[in-house]
């Protein structure tokens, strides 16, 4: 080949390798283009799938507040978005991270657990930037420590849980093998995590509606139940009722009541009734009333029958057969007046938080229902002790009204009854005074006599004045057995002058049934009665002397009708005998045959300082009210029942002797 040929060659050789150059460059060009575009449609289709995956979880987590089912949805979801082997959702409470929900692709079994929200660093870490932590190699992170949960991966990302810009928790994600976790995974995995949040919030949020609402209503049929009754046992009662029916966990509830400077307790109420009420509890010395006493605050026991706080309420807790208890201190302005217990019968029990809190509450509700129930008693009894002295007072209004009214009538007969004796007294020994030497002996005598006759008749005034005031104001008086013989006879005697000058004749049975008294007294109520009888008996313008007969509902001597007619039948009798005798006393009874009074006159007797017929009978009217005041201070009735025309029956009454 010539060179000129050879030169054309080479010429056209460089040109074939530069449109080759330009070529392959095209290409390259063309791959690289093409590789951004698959990326592209990559990412893309990836944040599709995000989206389409996060939609349809929005859609969930809106439908659904069951936490439990929304948690395992989302983490069936994420996997198509962001491969893995283990996820796990951890939720942040009182310093603990506690796992909620966990999945494992190769089914390896996940056991819950509770660690403390320090005690590994990236999950400090998380919570405290509250942004994600990705690992793509554990095995090239310093900070990366093995845990149980966790201990065969080898790709990790960490998110955290966010409230409102707070963590709640964490979502953990990680792979045993293949290729690494990027940035993108972790994007995802962080919006994954944002749905994850939003439904623990709802589910919280639900959950703390629904337990809101559950305490405004056990709160409401408490505050019913105890607002039920004003009786503090049916309170009380009702309130253990209300706590076993709002408590599912639990099956008994009790109240005890400190007594004696809190070293004692006493059961005053339980519901259902296992034989507690009445109970009597030893509180010094034992460790749970010591706790509850000292830190103002509720105990939760798991065992109460094995507990060494409970040791000395074992037996009780045994034989009604407690199984765990909750005790809440019972306060009234800051001071213990008890405790309510919340108790399970069947199997032990972990008291939550809000079940403690729930019965603090009504705790509250019970103390103040005590206070105002014993409130409620203490001004009851002080109405009673005002409404008692009201009517003593008026009582004592009452008495005095009728002390000034028997003042005032004693003051008429003191003016009356003595002037006339007293008078006649003092002209007699005036008369003596001045004629003695000049009077005949018989008419010194006479004047003597009559003297002699109004002093004693003042003096009977006095006597029988004294009496009644006597009787007014002794309170203690010894009773005893009556010899009602020995006393009719003593009282005849007394009387003897008057029967003899009226001529009256006293008839009485041989003997007497034994009544319940005080033997002076009596004798005063048959003088009186006996006297009274001889002043009104008889007819004397008929010429018809006075008879008495005296006699006893017990005795043998019959109710006696003087002058009896056709015209008093056996039934009027009977009737007569029925409102004189009392079934449950002895009856004793003066008959006279007297002209009988009408009953406007009837209405009149016992009355202080009342005589009913001023030209018959002298005298000052204080008999019958004394030996009215007599019996009624002796427990007995007075009475008296006439039959106009035929005379009167004068009775009274005295209790068995026992």
């Amino acid at each position: 080949m010539n060179k000129k040929d050879f030169e054309k060659t080479h010429v056209e050789l460089l040109h074939d390798i530069e449109e080759l150059r330009r070529e392959l460059a095209k290409q390259k060009t063309s791959r690289i283009q093409y590789e951004r575009l698959a990326a592209a449609y990559a990412r893309e289709q990836r944040q599709r799938q995000l989206s389409d995956a996060l939609r349809m979880l929005s859609q969930i987590v809106s439908s659904t507040l069951e936490l439990e089912k929304v948690l395992k949805v989302i983490l069936t979801q994420l996997e198509p978005v962001v491969a893995y082997h283990r996820a796990l959702v951890l939720l942040l409470a009182e310093g603990k991270l506690t796992m909620v929900a966990g999945r494992d692709t190769d089914a390896y079994a996940i056991e819950p657990f509770t660690i403390p929200a320090t005690h590994y660093l990236l999950n400090a870490i998380v919570l405290d930037t509250k942004l994600p932590i990705l690992v793509p190699d554990v095995t090239q992170e310093d900070r990366w420590e093995t845990s149980n949960a966790m201990a065969d991966i080898q790709s990790f990302i960490n998110a955290p849980l966010l409230v409102q810009g707070q963590p709640i928790g964490l979502l953990a994600v990680g792979k045993r093998s293949g290729k690494a976790y990027t940035s993108e995974d972790t994007e995802a995995v962080f919006s994954f995590a944002t749905q994850v949040a939003i439904a623990v919030r709802n589910a919280q949020l639900y959950t703390e509606i629904h337990e809101h609402t559950q305490r405004l209503t056990l709160l409401h049929e408490v505050s019913t139940a105890l607002n039920s009754s004003l009786n503090l046992t049916d309170i009380l009662t009702a309130g253990c009722k209300e706590l076993v029916k709002h408590f599912p966990n639990c099956d008994h509830s009790a109240i005890l009541r400190y007594e004696a400077h809190e070293v004692l307790g006493k059961v005053v109420a339980e519901y259902p009734t296992r034989g507690a009420v009445g109970m009597c509890i030893q509180l010094k010395g034992s460790g749970y009333s010591d706790y509850v006493t000292q830190n103002y605050k509720p105990l939760a026991i798991y065992d109460a029958q094995h507990d060494p706080r409970t040791e000395l309420a074992w037996k009780g807790l045994r034989v009604a057969g407690i199984r765990s208890s909750l005790v809440v201190p019972l306060l009234v302005k800051g001071h213990f007046i008890g405790t309510v217990s919340l108790d399970t019968l069947n199997d032990m029990h972990t008291f939550e938080t809000t079940e403690i809190e729930l019965a603090q509450t009504v705790a509250t509700q019970i103390a103040t229902a005590i206070e105002n129930a014993e409130l409620y008693a203490t001004v009851q009894q002080d109405l009673a002790e005002r409404k008692r002295a009201e009517d003593q007072l008026k009582q004592y209004a009452a008495e005095l009204e009728k002390s000034n009214a028997e003042l005032d009538a004693f003051a008429h007969t003191v003016a009356h009854d003595l002037k006339t004796p007293l008078t006649a007294l003092v002209g007699y020994s005036e008369l003596l005074e001045r004629r003695f030497m000049q009077m005949p002996s018989e008419k010194v005598h006479a004047n003597l006599h009559t003297i002699a006759r109004n002093s004693r008749r003042m003096t009977n005034i006095i006597n029988e004045l004294l009496l009644f005031a006597s009787v007014r104001t002794m309170e203690d008086i010894k009773t005893g057995p009556l010899d009602m013989t020995d006393i009719v006879t003593e009282a005849q005697e007394r009387l003897a002058d008057m029967i003899r000058e009226a001529h009256a004749e006293v008839v009485h049975p041989p003997a007497w049934p034994t009544a319940t008294g005080y033997g002076p007294w009596i004798v005063e109520v048959w003088v009186n009665y006996i006297s009274n009888a001889i002043k009104y008996g008889g007819q004397p313008e008929a010429g018809i002397a006075p008879r008495i007969e005296l006699g006893s509902s017990n005795s043998n001597c019959e109710l006696p009708i003087p002058d009896t007619s056709q015209s008093d039948s056996p039934a009027d009798i009977a009737m007569l005998k029925s409102k004189i005798q009392h079934p449950e006393q002895i009856t004793f009874w003066v008959w006279d045959n007297g002209i009988g009074l009408t009953p406007k006159e009837q209405a009149r007797l016992f009355s202080p300082f009342t005589r009913l017929d001023q030209t018959r009978a002298k005298g000052h009217g204080l008999g019958l009210s004394i030996v009215q005041r007599i019996i009624e201070k002796l427990g007995g009735n007075v009475g008296v029942e006439c039959i106009e025309g035929k005379g009167c029956c004068f009775y009274f009454t005295l209790p068995y002797n026992a």
